[in-house]
């Protein structure tokens, strides 16, 4: 690994709660937080949070594995946010790639505990991830990049 393998900048987006910008290896997400806010009648739940994650490729439309991608990052934070704490409000968490080189998966889940806790919605635990894949020959390799995956 280099000196340089994880970079993040919190607040670098204006109009949101919380925002976060992670370069984790060659791989890079922007992420932001908006709300605690009232959301429409048919989406509001009466004891709690309604938590919505959304996952936006860099080009090209929405595939199945996206939405695999939505639903893993949304259980997540889901889990880690106190959304007892904010009954009938709708917490709305955008990820855009920027560039997927390998590790996303990990990358945006990363950026993700970033941005919430740069937002301040209360917390019972903070997150993080990190991929790994395993060669032919049993070796494990932390953070592959897109040239090992594919061997």
């Amino acid at each position: 690994m280099t000196e340089e393998f994880l970079k993040c900048k919190l607040g670098f987006l204006g109009n949101t709660e919380g925002s976060a910008y992670l370069s984790q290896g060659k791989s890079t997400v922007s992420v932001s937080v908006v709300g605690p806010f009232e959301p429409k009648a048919s989406k509001c739940m009466y004891d709690r949070a309604t938590v919505d994650v959304t996952f936006r490729r860099k080009t090209g439309s929405i595939t199945v594995h996206d939405k695999m991608l939505e639903g893993i990052m949304q259980s997540t934070c889901e889990k880690a946010l106190v959304v007892e704490q904010y009954p009938r409000t709708t917490i709305v968490v955008t990820v855009q790639e920027m560039q997927d080189r390998g590790n996303l998966l990990s990358t945006c889940l990363n950026a993700s505990c970033m941005a919430l806790m740069n937002s301040g919605i209360a917390m019972h635990h903070l997150f993080a991830a990190v991929s790994c894949a395993v060669t032919e020959k049993e070796e494990i390799i932390i953070n592959p990049d897109e040239s090992q995956i594919n061997v």
